[in-house]
Parts: C-alpha cells; sequence; structure tokens
C-alpha cells in the first residue's frame, strides 16, 4: 500500500491513517507492506509510525526537526540541494546511510550508450547546448512508461490474475436504467455504493416494507428518481399485479400516463382531481382492510406469497412536488397522513418527493426509506438523519445519499443522454413495448380511472355517456364519477332544486334539464322573468317557454309533465300557483334561484322546494356553509368559485362533483 501526502490524510482521514500504522504492525506477516511519503514530517511521523517502519528514508528537508522525526538525526538537513535525489537511509536502529533514489520519469533513450573513445573537448570549441525537451507531453515515454508495460506484458504472458481491488471504481456520472436488475414489487432507487462492504448493489425498497422520501433542491433529480422508480416497477410487473398512479406537481411526470400500469396523473393545476385521487385510495384502503381480515392475512405481501389468486394489484403512488400542491388543498395533508399511516399493509406504497419543506413537515416521520440529493442548505441533511461532516462537498444532479448508512447512490436514467427530449423518446418506446408485451387486466383488476372533469361538455355528449334508467322520469343532471359517466334524477323523487350565486349558471342548468326531459318525451314548460340565449335553445330542443307571468295559461291550455321555473325568487308569490304545483297529480316541479332565496325565509315555491327536493345541483357554492339551505351538508373547505356549471350534484342522498351541460 502506497500513500502520498500522508500529512495532508492525517488531517482529514485521521482514522484512515491510525489504520494505515495497523497495517504497518501486523501486514509483514500477512504479506502486506507499506509505503507513506509526506512534505511535511513534524507532527506526522509520530512514535507509532516510527516504531513500526523499519525503513525510513528523508530526502533534504530544511527544518532540522523534520529530520529528527523521521531518522533520529539532523543530518538531512544538511544535505547539498545540488544533488535531487540524495537522502538519508536508516534501518532499524541502525545509523544513517547516504543513498541516491533512482528517477524512474525521465525521458526514455532508446538503445544503448557504448562509450567507443573519449575527446577532450574546450568549452569554446562547442556550441551552446540545445534547450532541453520539455517534459509532461502527452507522447513522452518515460523510464516509468516502459517499466510499466513491461510488467503488464510479463503478467498476461504468465497468465497471472490482476490484483485485488480493495475499492471497487467510482459510481458513474450516468447510468441506465437497463443495467439495474429488475426485482418484482421492488422500487429501484439507483447503484448503491457500499465500501464499507466493498460492494455496490442495486438499491431498492420492498414494496409494503415502508414510503420512501426524495428530498433535493431544484435541479437535483427529484423528478429523475420518481420516473426511474416508475418504469423500473413497470418493467418487472404486470399491469394487473401494479398500479401506479402519479401526482405531478413540476410537469415532469406527463409521460408516465402511456405506461399500462397508469391509472391518474393529476397535473400541477388540478386540485379537485389530487383531492378525489386521495379520497380515493383512502377508500381502497379501508376495503383492503377488511378484506385482509376476512382472509386471515396480516398484508397483501403476505398475499402475493400465499396465493396470488387473492392478491390484490400493489398500488404505488409517485407524488413530485408535494408542499407545492398541498398549499391549494386543504384537506390533502390530513387525508394523505391517513393514507401514510396504513397504507403499507393494505399494498400501498408513497413515494413522494420534494424540497426542504418536506423535512419540516409532519409527513416525514411517516417516510420509511429516506434519498437526499443536493440541498441549498447542507445542514438541512441532519433531519434525515445524515451528518453534515461526512455530506461530501458536491452533488450533482443525479446522486444522492442514502440516509440509512450515508452511502452514495447513482440515479438511473432511461437513456444515457440525459437531455429532456432523449428521456422523454425512452419513456415512450418503454411504454409502447410494455403495452406490446402486457395482457389487458379484467376490469377488476385494472387501474383505478379518474376522469378529468370538463369545464364544457353538451348534453349530447353527456348522454353518450351511459344510458338512463328505465322507471322515475330520469332527466339528466351533469357528469360525474371517476370514469365519466351521466348523474339522472327521477322526477318522481320530488323537486328539483337548482341553485347557486350570479353567474354560476343556473339558467344553463334549467335549460339543460328542460331539454333533457323534453328529449325523453315528457311534455315541458320553462318560465322565467326575462329570456336567455339558454331559453332560446331549450325552445329549439321542444321546450315550451313562456314569460314567468304568462304560466297559467299554458298550464290550463294542455297536460303538462314538467314546469321549470327558473329564477324562481324574481317570481311574485301566488297561493293558487303554489297550490297548483303541489296537489297530488301536479306535474313534476323543478326551479332554480340564488342561495339565499331557499334560506330559512323562504316562501312560496322556493320554500315547497326547500322543504321537500328530490334532488339538488348546488352550483359554485362560495363556502360549505350555504349548503344547508338547499339541504345539502358538505365538508369544511368544500367551496369553490367555477368554472359555469360545476356544481355538487345530489341524486341519491350523497353529493358529487360533476359539470352542468349545456345545450351548444
Amino acid at each position: 500500500m502506497v500513500a502520498d501526502e500522508l500529512a495532508e490524510l492525517k488531517e482529514q482521514l485521521r482514522s484512515l491513517v491510525d489504520g494505515l500504522v495497523n497495517v504497518a504492525r501486523v501486514g509483514r506477516s500477512l504479506g502486506v507492506h507499506l509505503i507513506l511519503a509526506t512534505q511535511k514530517a513534524a507532527g506526522v511521523v509520530d512514535g507509532q509510525i516510527r516504531a513500526n517502519t523499519d525503513l525510513r528514508v528523508c530526502l533534504r528537508v530544511k527544518e532540522i526537526g523534520d529530520s529528527q522525526d523521521v531518522i533520529d538525526a539532523p543530518d538531512a538537513a544538511h544535505l547539498p540541494s545540488a544533488y535531487p535525489g540524495r537522502a538519508l537511509l536508516v534501518r532499524g536502529s541502525g545509523p544513517p546511510q547516504l543513498l541516491q533514489t533512482a528517477r524512474v520519469t525521465a525521458p526514455r533513450r532508446p538503445g544503448s550508450e557504448t562509450v567507443r573513445r573519449a575527446i577532450a573537448l574546450r568549452w569554446f570549441d562547442v556550441a551552446p547546448p540545445p534547450p532541453p525537451a520539455e517534459a509532461g507531453g502527452d507522447d513522452l515515454t518515460t523510464d516509468l512508461n516502459v517499466l510499466v508495460d513491461a510488467v503488464r506484458a510479463a503478467a498476461e504472458a504468465d497468465g497471472l490474475a490482476p490484483p485485488y481491488r480493495p475499492w471497487l471504481p467510482p459510481l458513474p456520472t450516468a447510468l441506465a436504467l437497463d443495467e439495474l436488475a429488475a426485482t418484482r414489487f421492488a422500487i429501484p432507487l439507483g447503484r448503491w455504493d457500499r465500501p464499507q462492504d466493498q460492494r455496490q448493489d442495486v438499491l431498492e425498497v420492498p414494496l409494503g416494507s415502508g414510503h420512501v422520501a426524495i428530498v433535493g433542491s431544484g435541479r437535483s433529480g427529484r423528478t429523475t428518481a420518481l420516473r426511474g422508480a416508475a418504469v423500473g416497477l413497470a418493467r418487472a410487473a404486470g399491469p394487473g399485479e401494479l398500479h401506479l398512479h402519479v401526482v405531478d406537481g413540476s410537469g415532469g411526470l406527463a409521460g408516465l400516463d402511456a405506461l399500462p400500469h397508469t391509472g391518474v396523473v393529476v397535473g400541477p393545476d388540478d386540485p379537485e382531481r389530487l383531492e378525489r385521487l386521495l379520497d380515493r385510495l383512502t377508500a381502497i384502503m379501508r376495503e383492503r382492510r377488511r378484506d385482509l381480515s376476512r382472509l386471515g392475512a396480516a398484508s397483501v405481501t403476505e398475499l402475493w406469497s400465499r396465493d396470488v389468486a387473492d392478491a390484490p394489484p400493489h398500488i404505488v403512488l409517485l407524488v413530485d412536488g408535494w408542499d407545492g400542491l398541498v398549499e391549494h388543498t386543504e384537506g390533502a395533508s390530513r387525508t394523505m397522513l391517513d393514507l401514510l399511516a396504513g397504507g403499507p399493509a393494505v399494498g400501498i406504497t408513497v413515494v413522494l418527493a420534494g424540497d426542504e419543506r418536506i423535512l419540516k413537515s409532519r409527513l416525514l416521520a411517516r417516510l420509511t426509506h429516506r434519498l437526499c440529493l443536493r440541498l441549498d442548505n447542507p445542514t438541512d441533511a441532519t433531519l434525515v438523519g445524515l451528518q453534515v461532516r461526512n455530506l461530501p462537498e458536491d452533488l450533482p444532479p443525479g446522486r444522492a445519499l442514502w440516509a440509512a448508512d450515508g452511502g452514495q447512490v447513482q440515479l438511473p436514467l432511461l437513456a444515457t443522454d440525459p437531455s429532456g427530449p432523449a428521456q422523454a423518446a425512452a419513456l415512450a418506446d418503454t411504454a409502447a413495448r410494455l403495452r406490446a408485451d402486457s395482457e389487458e387486466p379484467d376490469a377488476a383488476r385494472a387501474p383505478l380511472r379518474l376522469d378529468r372533469l370538463p369545464e364544457q361538455i353538451t348534453l349530447a355528449e353527456a348522454s353518450a355517456l351511459g344510458s338512463p334508467p328505465t322507471t322515475g322520469r330520469p332527466v339528466l343532471l351533469g357528469v360525474s364519477g371517476d370514469r365519466l359517466s351521466p348523474v339522472w334524477a327521477g322526477l318522481d323523487a320530488g323537486p328539483l332544486v337548482i341553485a347557486g350565486p350570479a353567474g354560476s349558471g343556473r339558467s344553463t342548468a334549467a335549460a339543460t334539464v328542460a331539454a333533457s326531459a323534453a328529449a325523453s318525451g315528457l311534455r315541458v314548460l320553462l318560465a322565467a322573468p326575462r329570456p336567455s340565449a339558454a331559453h332560446g335553445r331549450a325552445a329549439g330542443a321542444g321546450v315550451t317557454v313562456v314569460p314567468s307571468g304568462e304560466l297559467a295559461e299554458p298550464l290550463d291550455r294542455a297536460p303538462v309533465d314538467l314546469v321549470v321555473l327558473d329564477d324562481v325568487d324574481r317570481l311574485a308569490p301566488h297561493d293558487d300557483l303554489v297550490e297548483r304545483l303541489t296537489t297530488p297529480g301536479a306535474p313534476a316541479l323543478a326551479v332554480t334561484g340564488l342561495l339565499d332565496s331557499f334560506g330559512f325565509g323562504a316562501t312560496g315555491l322556493s320554500k315547497v322546494a326547500r322543504t321537500r327536493p328530490g334532488s339538488v345541483v348546488l352550483l359554485c357554492p362560495p363556502n360549505h356553509l350555504v349548503a344547508a339551505n338547499v339541504g345539502v351538508t358538505l365538508e369544511r373547505g368544500a367551496g369553490f368559485s367555477g368554472p359555469p356549471g360545476r356544481a355538487y350534484l345530489v341524486a341519491e342522498g350523497k353529493p358529487v362533483l360533476g359539470q352542468v351541460p349545456d345545450l351548444r
């Protein structure tokens, strides 16, 4: 073992120098030998080193003390500077001996130089000597080069094995995912350097063993880690065995939607779908707990080891930029905590990536496995259990520290070219190959789907998503659901209430309900205090539209199945009209109005609709409290302001968020 600059090593790695001294003490009997070199001897070459090094060489030094430390004599301080390489050698306790060291880095002189004849020359008989050749050029051949080449050739000729390397090569700066072995139901995070064990392994986290935190500042490799984890999981398990859901706060994971395993990808501007996804996963967690109890199993992992037929797919939720997302969703943080607490046993694993804010959140305690990328403030690494003094000076993008032991990890790329287009192309190719090679699972094992609610949808488009019930005189309220489908309400169940603030889409909803009923063959009368474009489109769909003050005449003229009163709060109270529309055998009733018009001071038809609602369309409620005006209970923070037509639809008692169609 050869160690240069011993003083520097001792200053930075004291424990390493102590280990070298131990090698010197016991190494010779084991065939291990040690060579130490230093420019500074004072305080470095101590009694331990002198006692365990039998051969000491001291070249010319400036200080007598340095010579004394090495050879127990001052003589090396008096060596002439005219003879580079001149040294004093001490063996054991013997006296110093003069030594001239050899130089092997001088330019190689090819051939032999035999003196044939000596000729005496006077200095003025010859020209000035040529300048010496520059040393250190790329093409310069030295004695050392020739010696190394000769030894290598001799070793190869004799078939000698290369010497054992106690240190493996350093981690690569670029690593392709294909270089990592794939294990089913394990998250591949990268290549893990374990120098204390003289190993480099694939760092993977078995699903069900706990959640994963990936923490780092901007452009440190968080998205790369999540992308590699998703593709690595997908290549080792089928879409009937593993489901992926993605919360993409950075916008860098959208391509994962192409994988056959992916169910939901929530973008950075969709807090409503984020809450829906977390709520659905929480419901799945509760359902699986009941199933595990029924099957007598402690975990989904146990089911997979016992009987695949009873084992539900593992679910992995990949989250990028959590702290930026949670600012816009009040309930998401609480739901995420519940999911983290109960997820591993039921086969739900969260891989959560974010900046330093994660380290100071309540979520960190639930994230068992922690990967630390570059941080703007290195002292924050202590929050994941790392020690600042052991941190490397620089962590390039894609290089991380595993909090369990402080070992370095190189994150995998989908292609060795790290550019965005190359990674996107590699992801698309991998997704296409997996889709071609995978069998589509049956509906019971297919990934969860959460369709995005459209901001606009026509009545024709909404009706095409599903058939209406065959009884109860159904009308279409809107579209909703994980897989977008129509929400129907039966007119026989009681009055339909459509409530919302100004500009929320009440008249459009009234026209849509009227047109939906007319399309099913019902005779519909729509009354409004003033005409609108929506009313005109309803008239074109077979609805009779009249001013509110002229409602009695068409009711007398012909039978009517449904009366729709738009802006019922503007309608003057008429006791005879209330009686006519609420007596047995009267037409079905639908009313629209401002939220306040259905409050405790409601009168006339507003009061009737409030006290006996059959179904409700609650448009753009500003908060959860106003929902009580129409008999609906919402959770705290459930209010929103748009887009027009966005509503809570209540057809079977429970409100669902949906979109009311229009008649474009």
